[in-house]
């Protein structure tokens, strides 16, 4: 049996995988906590600016609070502008899942991989995140699945020893 996605690999597809890269990276909880205290800290900045009727701490600590409050959107741009580069973008991909391992096709590639290539795969409800070490991963929505279910590829993955989370 094989579990078959299709999708369009494009910048939106990118920026989805990003963000559930991130969402399960381990410390994202002490990450948000420090953006918190960052942002008290700049908010204190422009408050003891204002007191002391000085600009220069008014201005550092509204463009601190501002890159803290948009630090996820500048990195999309960054992402979306590295995209633009890559020879993959905007071409239709297909990951197929089978007891034998995992296949990536698209129109310029085709890869291969055994399941001892595959480290973890996190499975979220709206579909899984396939690793290759620890930075290299695909992300597979469940609303592109064209062939078989998740359930299988799970099962798949636990005869084969990978790690599985769920999130």
């Amino acid at each position: 049996m094989v579990i078959k996605y299709e999708f369009m690999f494009d910048q939106s597809h990118i920026i989805e995988s990003m963000s559930r890269y991130r969402s399960q990276l381990s410390g994202s909880k002490f990450r948000s906590a420090f953006k918190v205290i960052y942002a008290i800290l700049s908010l204190c900045t422009i408050a003891f600016g204002a007191i002391s009727h000085d600009p220069f701490f008014i201005v550092f600590g509204v463009i601190v609070l501002l890159l803290l409050i948009f630090s996820r959107k500048i990195l999309n741009i960054i992402l979306l502008y590295r995209s633009k580069k890559s020879p993959f973008i905007n071409n239709i991909a297909t990951i197929a899942i089978s007891e034998k391992g995992v296949e990536c096709i698209d129109k310029i590639s085709t890869t291969y991989l055994k399941w001892e290539a595959i480290t973890k795969i996190t499975h979220f409800p709206d579909g899984l995140l396939i690793f290759r070490g620890p930075n290299v991963f695909n992300w597979c929505p469940n609303n592109t699945l064209k062939e078989g279910n998740i359930e299988m590829a799970l099962e798949f993955a636990k005869d084969n020893s990978i790690e599985i989370k769920h999130s």
